[in-house]
């Protein structure tokens, strides 16, 4: 079976703001150690029952090879043997959202993992869920209630952004922006003609998603409207060698 990099990208992603240290401890690190993460804790199952921090480590591991029906069993098997647990439906809610984009479970999920740990994390996360489903009302309460805690948690500043709610200039003081968050700063920072600044958080954004084709797009639209010709068809080879390799987003 393939290793599928699109999901270990996302995997990594989840993981990066996971919630609890002993969870994370059991984690695969790295899409060198997703299969090995498998084969050992299926071997120790067989062994003895796994803790919630393993049982939550296997459904992400399966997640990371590309296994969504085996994620969604381990993590529905780790909501019943613990049901107080918001671990789980987090990522539940991430991959009906992300993956399926089945909002209303999604939401669903992260509204259940808000009530079991209110956290910045699931308030923003319960916000996009809503939004993508129109109700913009609650997404920007949640939002709101999310940058409260965290003025620079990228999913709710980011949709602060997108509803109109976020001062740009609030948004640039943030410390190494998530790619979330930039690409909305370089589309507010579009719209305000501020056309250079904008590629410069585009160019942040591949640094960190080199596959990206549509932040190279982008990219070359930004610096085309900045009037740097040579950038721009810099940008314009790049997103046509992203796209050969990946095919155009």
């Amino acid at each position: 079976m393939k290793l599928q990099s699109a999901a270990i990208l996302t995997c990594v992603m989840i993981l990066a703001r996971g919630q609890d240290i002993e969870l994370k401890a059991s984690y695969p690190k790295s899409p060198a150690d997703v299969y090995s993460t498998i084969r050992r804790l299926r071997e120790r199952e067989k062994r003895r029952p796994l803790t919630q921090p393993e049982r939550v480590a296997l459904g992400l591991a399966y997640y990371g090879a590309g296994q969504h029906l085996l994620f969604r069993a381990a993590m529905e098997k780790a909501i019943a043997e613990d049901p107080g647990d918001p671990a789980p439906h987090f990522y539940l809610g991430r991959h009906y959202g992300s993956d399926v984009q089945d909002f209303a479970r999604s939401a669903l999920h992260f509204r259940a993992a808000l009530e079991r740990k209110p956290s910045p994390d699931h308030q923003a996360y319960l916000g996009h869920a809503l939004e993508m489903q129109g109700d913009r009302e609650a997404a920007l309460s949640l939002y709101r209630d999310a940058a409260a805690a965290d003025s620079c948690h990228p999913v709710a500043a980011a949709g602060l952004a997108r509803l109109g709610a976020a001062r740009l200039d609030r948004l640039l003081a943030c410390p190494s922006p998530h790619p979330v968050l930039l690409r909305e700063l370089a589309k507010m920072l579009a719209a305000a003609n501020r056309h250079a600044e904008a590629a410069r958080c585009l160019e942040e954004v591949l640094a960190a998603e080199p596959s990206n084709a549509a932040a190279a797009y982008q990219l070359h639209r930004a610096w085309r409207a900045a009037g740097d010709a040579a950038k721009a068809g810099a940008a314009l080879e790049r997103y046509r060698e992203i796209s050969a390799v990946y095919g155009g987003q």
